[in-house]
């Protein structure tokens, strides 16, 4: 018998792929466990023009090329209180930096195998 650990990890990316389909289609949600919140992350650089009313955080991501990109983390649901939403931004944001670190760098082995 092999023990399991069921823990969750502090953050985690919500797929909504199932028999119905995908009704996320390419949207990305992403779990803060510690505090139940639900947050939406938009390439803002996608689009065109923008009115969130949720609790929103901006921030700017610098990728492995040197370009540019624009970002946000839309709340959709959250346990804690106001004032901690900036706590929990600041957690997010570096979670996601190094996510989008870490696909960028499998971005550009992808490209280095298929060119070698």
């Amino acid at each position: 018998m092999i023990f399991e650990n069921y823990v969750l990890p502090e953050f985690a990316f919500l797929d909504a792929n199932n028999h119905l389909g995908n009704p996320l289609k390419n949207r990305d949600i992403l779990i803060h466990t510690p505090t139940n919140t639900l947050l939406e992350i938009i390439a803002l650089d996608n689009v065109l023009a923008h009115d969130f009313t949720a609790p929103k955080h901006e921030f700017t991501y610098i990728n492995l090329n040197g370009d540019i990109e624009l970002h946000c983390f839309v709340i959709h649901f959250t346990t804690v209180f106001d004032y901690d939403h900036p706590e929990i931004f600041k957690k997010c944001e570096e979670f996601y930096t190094k996510y989008l670190d870490w696909q960028d760098r499998n971005i550009m082995n992808e490209s280095k195998s298929v060119s070698n």
